[in-house]
């Protein structure tokens, strides 16, 4: 189904795989409803589908639940996948590796209790400007805004000093706008210099 117009689709209780890239470069795919018999669940099914909203299980499945219009994982604590206007419940702790990459979103508000951004989260979110992040995060993976070019503000619950003290992984703001942190005391440029008021 790659490059096609697809907007909605169903894919059907009896498949139990689906190949990579599926629905590659899918630019109108809006909603996607997965089978409860699926074994694997693979982000690069959605590669560049930047208008996707919604994605949920058609059923029970034994690995993953639907909710927020995201997929978690079993017990909720994982985010593995989310859509353009993601609601992220507040029983994720980590969100996983490439869970928004490619998708259209311009804005988004990561909840108290988030700990982790894993490797690639919000890659190639070109239209990503601005993003809240919780005093809670301890670590930034690898690449995790890379290529979010239009990226300006980070709005930080915690001190400059907590926010310097994140694990950050290589490469996690290659290639963003020259964004500003807003600290609960302060503001930051994109190298950690203080801004002055």
């Amino acid at each position: 189904f790659a490059n096609t117009g697809l907007v909605d689709f169903v894919i059907p209780n009896n498949v139990t795989n689906l190949g990579k890239n599926m629905f590659l470069e899918c630019s109108k795919l809006k909603n996607v409803t997965l089978p409860s018999a699926f074994r694997i669940f693979n982000s690069t099914w959605f590669v560049n589908c930047p208008q996707l909203e919604s994605i949920k299980i058609d059923g029970e499945h034994k690995d993953f639940i639907s909710a927020g219009n995201n997929l978690l994982s079993k017990d909720g604590t994982a985010l593995v996948f989310g859509v353009k206007d993601s609601h992220i419940p507040s029983s994720v702790t980590v969100i996983a590796s490439n869970a928004y990459a490619g998708r259209g979103i311009e804005s988004i508000v990561i909840p108290n209790g988030v700990q982790e951004l894993e490797k690639q989260v919000f890659w190639q979110c070109k239209n990503l400007t601005t993003i809240n992040i919780p005093k809670s995060l301890t670590k930034i993976g690898s690449s995790t805004f890379k290529a979010c070019e239009k990226l300006a503000t980070i709005n930080f619950d915690g001190t400059t000093e907590e926010w310097k003290s994140i694990i950050k992984g290589s490469d996690w703001d290659y290639k963003t706008g020259e964004y500003t942190v807003n600290c609960s005391n302060g503001k930051l440029d994109k190298k950690g210099n203080t801004i002055p008021e």
